[in-house]
């Protein structure tokens, strides 16, 4: 969100919409912006494969509402995704099943003078096992990492389009890895339970071009350091 300054925006929310559904973007709730001309956040937690469109609501100093929206856009991944949107970290996984999701309540039975009472607590948010696979050394590897330095113990999981029942967060309770030893080829049974984003006060890691020229004096640097493409740049870890 940029050009704040000009208007005297002293706050501003920035959301992330699908079809009718708005979120807000992590860290960008209220944001006080007095003095600020622009305001940066990584969304690590946008859907796959469908439209997405970004609306800012500004507040400026003399109380007066503003709503800007940006284009449409859609990201797209050539597998399903588990990531850390804290840490800034993902592997490329095929969900293979997702057989079932139990779900508790909690509940006491009583035999009152014949007549069966049932105490119960709300119904639990799912469990169950899923299984993923990797293809390649870098990609199992990656997944181990996403597991083991996972953010408060929670993951998010994305289809490669997106899909109802698949896109979640994920409490991670335990992992099974089986390997394949005449191939990279691994596969994953992960058991976890289904919860809640992580708190908004965590800021999703990333970069933006501050950093590249905080790290390359030159495009002649930047350009020896990334003989390869654009991606490798969108995807290098710069330690923010």
């Amino acid at each position: 969100m940029t050009g704040m300054l000009a208007d005297d925006i002293v706050t501003a929310t920035i959301y992330r919409e699908v079809g009718s559904t708005q979120t807000a973007v992590r860290a960008a709730s209220n944001v006080d912006v007095t003095g600020t001309d622009a305001l940066v956040r990584v969304d690590a937690e946008q859907p796959f494969g469908v439209a997405v469109t970004y609306t800012a609501d500004l507040t400026d100093v003399n109380g007066i509402a503003w709503t800007v929206t940006s284009s449409s856009i859609t990201s797209t991944v050539d597998s399903d995704i588990i990531s850390d949107a804290i840490t800034g970290i993902g592997a490329h996984v095929h969900v293979e099943a997702w057989a079932d999701k139990r779900r508790t309540r909690d509940a006491t039975v009583h035999n009152v003078n014949g007549r069966l009472v049932v105490v119960g607590k709300t119904r639990s948010t799912a469990q169950g096992t899923v299984t993923v696979s990797t293809d390649t050394k870098d990609d199992g590897d990656a997944l181990s990492d996403v597991l083991t330095g996972a953010t408060e113990g929670t993951v998010m999981i994305r289809a490669q389009t997106s899909a109802d029942g698949v896109d979640n967060y994920l409490a991670l309770l335990n992992d099974d890895e089986r390997r394949n030893w005449q191939t990279p080829y691994r596969e994953w049974d992960l058991d976890i339970a289904e919860t809640e984003a992580w708190p908004d006060v965590l800021e999703a890691a990333g970069f933006t071009l501050q950093d590249i020229a905080n790290n390359y004096a030159t495009l002649q640097d930047l350009a020896d350091a990334f003989p390869g493409t654009l991606l490798d740049i969108a995807t290098y870890d710069f330690g923010g």
